[in-house]
């Protein structure tokens, strides 16, 4: 790859020789020696790097790092001079907007490292550049109805401030998807988007998890451990489940999002935290809130903004588009190359109710084209026995108790997945029915 660079400086010999060295291992190297000439450079061309000295005969070299600032990628930016004077308020104000700053004099070859080392890092950034194009490319938000268009134009919106969010809905509906949209569409896009699953840390984790600990600050601590929080830094930690949380966690969580601050496990500094929090929930958390589950306090805190997402029977314009996103998708991630069925056959997909939402359709939609690719079926609910599942009965008489467990199974999977709605519908306890899953799982 060829890297531009230019060089400003009035000591002609000295440039001279910088760019002479330069030129053996950059193609692309622009030499001058006054303020106006880098300027009329800087309109011209966009540069990788470029090397300012401070003190020109017709300006100061501080007011081109505003200037070379403008590009649309901007440039790794050095500045040299032969006065220390790195208490002065300029300084201060720019010192954090440059790659470097170097003293005169020094050894040419110094000069050329530095250089190299700027390059290493616009190439880390061109890296990351390209690597967050991709994922925002991937992360888009699809359909037509009015609800959807709601929370899209919600959510770009959340995506440049920093108000917490909490986001509902039925399982498989897509409240990742969304939390991801937040983060990489804004602000905070090349920042760490750090997710957890809140019901799956346990107890005694709770607070190693979340805020780290030191080395020795428990049996097993072999070494210091960052925690979530460390690592979203000033990104977003995403709290999926949050309805699952213990109440004992809950406490821990909204002392800190209160303060801003925590410390490790055996650790004495206290920690700030920067870290934006959007979480997830497929429980109505008022109604837990009422029950006695979920800290009310701690519900006003985290949904600032709350978004619900409905779930596809209840906004079945949004199936079709959506099934045609996934397919290319899926297609995609396979390598392989399937012609989309014609759009009665999308249409077919609307008569069902999807209760497992997204997620579901997503599932169903990979299934049905590695199937086909090796069978060539084309009904739609054939292939998966979606029919079946929407009957009362089923067709062939088995025993009773397998029937019971199928149904069992069916209606978990119409409630989407939530077992407190299963319970409630099958008119059984909750206690009950996680037994009964157990066994037939």
């Amino acid at each position: 790859m060829s890297y531009s660079v230019l060089l400003v400086d009035d000591e002609r010999l000295f440039a001279d020789s910088l760019a002479e060295l330069l030129r053996k291992n950059f193609s692309d190297i622009d030499c001058c020696y006054s303020f106006e000439k880098a300027k009329a450079l800087l309109k011209q061309k966009e540069y990788d790097v470029c090397v300012f000295d401070i003190f020109l005969p017709d300006g100061n070299g501080l007011d081109l790092v505003d200037f070379a600032k403008k590009q649309d990628f901007p440039p790794e930016i050095i500045l040299i001079t032969s006065n220390d004077f790195s208490f002065n308020e300029n300084f201060k104000n720019i010192k954090e907007s440059v790659f470097d700053f170097v003293l005169k004099p020094f050894n040419l070859f110094y000069a050329l490292k530095r250089i190299e080392n700027a390059i290493e890092k616009r190439n880390k950034k061109i890296k990351d550049y390209y690597e967050l194009a991709q994922i925002s490319e991937k992360i888009q938000i699809i359909g037509v109805s009015d609800a959807i268009q709601k929370i899209k134009k919600m959510a770009s919106f959340l995506s440049n401030v920093d108000s917490h969010v909490l986001i509902s809905g039925e399982t498989g509906t897509g409240k990742e998807l969304i939390a991801k949209y937040i983060h990489y569409t804004g602000s905070r896009a090349n920042k760490p988007f750090v997710p957890v699953n809140c019901s799956a840390i346990s107890f005694g984790l709770f607070e190693s998890e979340f805020f780290g600990h030191e080395k020795g600050a428990f049996t097993g601590a072999v070494s210091s451990h960052k925690g979530l929080f460390e690592l979203a830094g000033d990104g977003t930690l995403f709290l999926d489940e949050i309805g699952e949380m213990d109440l004992g966690f809950q406490s821990k969580l909204l002392r800190v999002l209160e303060s801003k601050e925590f410390r490790r496990v055996g650790g004495s500094k206290i920690l700030k935290s920067k870290a934006r929090i959007i979480a997830a929930t497929n429980r109505n958390l008022l109604d837990e809130v009422q029950k006695g589950r979920f800290r009310k306090d701690l519900f006003y805190r985290l949904s600032v903004i709350n978004i619900n997402i409905p779930p596809l029977r209840k906004r079945k314009e949004d199936i079709v588009p959506i099934a045609m996103y996934l397919w290319d998708d899926i297609c995609k991630r396979l390598k392989v190359d399937i012609a989309k069925p014609n759009k009665e056959w999308f249409l077919k997909l609307v008569e069902y109710d999807w209760p497992g939402n997204v997620r579901e359709l997503s599932n169903f939609l990979e299934k049905y084209i590695i199937v086909k690719m090796f069978s060539g079926k084309e009904d739609v609910f054939e292939l998966s026995g979606y029919k079946e599942k929407q009957s009362v009965f089923p067709e062939k008489l088995v025993p009773l108790d397998k029937w019971v467990n199928d149904y069992i199974l069916y209606a978990y999977e119409k409630c989407g997945f939530n077992k407190t709605k299963t319970a409630k519908m099958l008119g059984v306890s909750l206690s009950t029915l996680k037994r009964k899953l157990k066994k037939i799982k």
